[in-house]
C-alpha cells in the first residue's frame, strides 16, 4: 500500500492529465471544432469504403478517383472500422483521431523522457496543452479533427522511440519497427518526407566524420529502410485507389501549398509562427545551441544522435513553414507539436529544473543592480509563459462555448425535406459524407484555381458553371462563401433561398 501511495504521488501530474485530457477531447466532439472542408474528404472516403466497398469519392452518386486526397489509408482505415462498428456520424468519424491524439501525447511524453528526463516530458505536455494559443495548433482542437496530421504524428513518434532503441541496442527488430512506423507516417501525410530524409542524412554524415561507425551504420540504414517501407505502403495505397492518384497529384497543387514564394504569404506565415508557434521557435534555437555544444564537448552517443535527428527534423520543418509553405496553422501544427520538447528543455535549463520560485527570487534580487543575463532571460520567459497560458485558456474556453452544429442542421434538412434522388450542388465537402442525396461539385482543377485566386491573390478566371449538372439544390457554406464560387449563378436568379442554418444557406432551383 505504501508503494502504491508513493507512486500515485510521484505520478499525480500524469494521473491528472489522464482524467482531464480524454474528457476534453471527447466533450462536444460533434460540434467543436466545427466540421472542416478537408475533413469531408477523409470521412467521405471512409463512408464509401464501408458502404460501397470502394475506396473512392462520389460525384453525382457515381464513384470517381480520390485524386485530391492527401491522407493515406493508415488514417482512413480506423475511421472505416469505426463507421462499421458504430455507424456513420461525426463523432464516430472523429473518435479514431481522438485515440491517435491520446497515443501521440503518450508517445511525446515517452520520447521526451528517453531523450532528457521525466520533468522535461511533463513540461512538454504542459506546453502542448497550455501554451498552444489557438485551437488550430492545440492538440485539444486539432486532435478532434479527421485530418492526417495527428495519425502521422503518432506513427512518426512511435518510429522515433524504436529508433532510439535500435541505436542503443543495435537491434535489427527495433530498426525494422522504426522503418515500418516511419513508412506509415509518410504514407499518411507526405509532408514529413523531406525533413526526415534531411535529418537522417545529416546525422549519419556527421557520425561518419566523428568515426562513430556503429551509430552511423544504424542511422544510415534507417533512411533507405524508411523509404522502402514508404514504397511498400504506396503500393498498398495504389491498390486501394485503383489508379496513381496519390502519387500523380493534380498539376499546380504544390504551387499553392508547398512552394509559395509570395511576399504577402510569407509575411503572413511568419506572423502566424510568431503568434502561434513561438515556443517551438524558441525551443529550436535553444536546442540548436545545446546540440552544437554537446557535439563539440562530449563523445557522441545514442541520445545525442537521436536528439540531433529530431532537432533537424523539427527545424527544417519549421523553416519550410516560414519560407515556403502556404500560411496556415495546419502547416505549423506538426513542428509546433514536436518543438514542445525543446522548449520544455529550454525552460528547464533557465529555471534550474522548473524551480520557478527560485527563478523569480533571483530575478527579484537582481533588480536595482546589474542584472545577470540568465536572470533577465528567466524572468522574461516566465512572463511570456504566464501570458501564453492565459491566452490559451481564454481561447479554448471561448472555442468550446461557441461550438457550432449548423452543419448537422443543414444535413438533417436536406435528408428530411428534399425528395430522394435530388441532386445537391455544394463544394463545402464537410457536408458530403452526411447527405443521403447525390452531390455534385467542381472538378479538382477548380480548387487549385480558387486557391491561386484567394491564397496567392492572382487574377484567375474560375470558369465553373454549376447549372451544367442540373442540380435541384445549391448549398453555400463557409468555404464557398469565402471563395465566392457561386456568386455569379446566384445573381442569375436560378436559385431561391429556402433555408439558413447558421453559416449555411440552402437554395432551391427555380424551374420555370
Amino acid at each position: 500500500m505504501a508503494w502504491l501511495k508513493r507512486n500515485l504521488f510521484n505520478y499525480k501530474f500524469e494521473l491528472l492529465l489522464a482524467l482531464i485530457v480524454p474528457f476534453l477531447l471527447t466533450a462536444r466532439l460533434t460540434t467543436f471544432p466545427p466540421l472542416m472542408f478537408t475533413e469531408g474528404w477523409v470521412l467521405s472516403i471512409a463512408r464509401n469504403w464501408v458502404k460501397l466497398g470502394n475506396y473512392c469519392q462520389l460525384m453525382a452518386g457515381k464513384p470517381v478517383s480520390a485524386s485530391m486526397l492527401n491522407v493515406g489509408f493508415p488514417a482512413i482505415a480506423p475511421v472505416a472500422l469505426s463507421f462499421r462498428l458504430l455507424g456513420v456520424g461525426i463523432w464516430q468519424g472523429r473518435l479514431p483521431f481522438v485515440l491517435f491524439t491520446l497515443g501521440s501525447l503518450i508517445l511525446v511524453y515517452q520520447l521526451a523522457t528517453r531523450l532528457y528526463c521525466r520533468s522535461i516530458a511533463r513540461g512538454a505536455l504542459a506546453v502542448l496543452l497550455l501554451m498552444s494559443t489557438v485551437a488550430g495548433v492545440n492538440p485539444l482542437g486539432v486532435g478532434k479533427m479527421a485530418l492526417g496530421e495527428m495519425p502521422s504524428m503518432f506513427y512518426l513518434l512511435a518510429g522515433y522511440l524504436f529508433f532510439i532503441r535500435s541505436l542503443s541496442m543495435s537491434s535489427f527488430i527495433s530498426l525494422l519497427f522504426t522503418c515500418t512506423f516511419w513508412g506509415l507516417a509518410l504514407i499518411t501525410k507526405l509532408q514529413p518526407l523531406p525533413f526526415l530524409v534531411v535529418s537522417l542524412a545529416v546525422v549519419s554524415s556527421l557520425l561518419v566524420l566523428r568515426r562513430s561507425w556503429r551509430l552511423s551504420w544504424l542511422v544510415g540504414a534507417s533512411l533507405p529502410g524508411a523509404l522502402l517501407s514508404f514504397g511498400v505502403m504506396s503500393l498498398i495505397q495504389q491498390g486501394l485507389l485503383h489508379d496513381r492518384a496519390l502519387v500523380e497529384t493534380q498539376p499546380g497543387i504544390f504551387g499553392v501549398t508547398a512552394f509559395v514564394p509570395v511576399l504577402s504569404v510569407r509575411l503572413l506565415a511568419m506572423t502566424s509562427a510568431l503568434l502561434f508557434a513561438s515556443p517551438a521557435l524558441l525551443g529550436i534555437c535553444h536546442g540548436a545551441r545545446r546540440c552544437l555544444r554537446d557535439w563539440r564537448a562530449v563523445a557522441v552517443g545514442e541520445l545525442e544522435a537521436a536528439r540531433l535527428s529530431l532537432l533537424i527534423l523539427v527545424g527544417t520543418w519549421m523553416a519550410w513553414c516560414l519560407l515556403l509553405a502556404s500560411a496556415g496553422t495546419r502547416y505549423l501544427f506538426p513542428p509546433a507539436f514536436l518543438g514542445s520538447i525543446f522548449f520544455s528543455r529550454m525552460v528547464y535549463d533557465l529555471t534550474d529544473g522548473f524551480d520557478f520560485r527560485l527563478a523569480l527570487k533571483r530575478a527579484a534580487e537582481s533588480m536595482g543592480r546589474k542584472c545577470g543575463k540568465r536572470s533577465i532571460t528567466a524572468l522574461l520567459m516566465l512572463l511570456y509563459i504566464t501570458f501564453a497560458v492565459s491566452i490559451t485558456l481564454k481561447d479554448m474556453a471561448l472555442a468550446y462555448a461557441g461550438a457550432d452544429g449548423s452543419v448537422i442542421d443543414t444535413a438533417e434538412y436536406i435528408n428530411s425535406c428534399t425528395r430522394p434522388g435530388s441532386l445537391i450542388e455544394t463544394y463545402d465537402m464537410e457536408l458530403s459524407f452526411m447527405l443521403d442525396r447525390p452531390c455534385h461539385y467542381p472538378a479538382n482543377p477548380t480548387l487549385i484555381k480558387l486557391d491561386r485566386r484567394f491564397v496567392l491573390g492572382k487574377k484567375v478566371s474560375i470558369g465553373y458553371d454549376p447549372l451544367k449538372a442540373n442540380p435541384d439544390y445549391l448549398i453555400v457554406g463557409p468555404m464557398t462563401r469565402t471563395w465566392r464560387l457561386y456568386d455569379a449563378v446566384l445573381q442569375t436568379g436560378a436559385f431561391r433561398l429556402v433555408k439558413r442554418c447558421g453559416g449555411y444557406a440552402i437554395y432551391k432551383r427555380s424551374r420555370r
